[in-house]
């Protein structure tokens, strides 16, 4: 199950729990994935209201840009 930013129902997936998982994260990632055409310099990320709640939360923003599949920070940037 996967909700939207107005915590509305967005997805459900049942059955097998990995497959399910599998799936929602493929459509949820399909919506709030923006393509990125090359690394950048300067990565700004703003992670928005109850993903700052503390430095780790806001943390998760950042790591996105750093460890996620899609590579947005040059190896030298910040």
């Amino acid at each position: 199950m996967a909700l939207n930013l107005k915590n509305e129902l967005s997805f459900v997936a049942a059955g097998d729990v990995v497959k399910s998982h599998g799936k929602v994260v493929r459509v949820i990632g399909g919506l709030v994935k923006v393509p990125i055409k090359r690394p950048s310099n300067i990565v700004i990320s703003i992670p928005g209201h109850l993903k700052d709640i503390d430095l780790y939360q806001a943390a998760r923003a950042a790591n996105n840009f750093v460890c996620g599949s899609d590579l947005a920070v040059k190896r030298e940037g910040f």
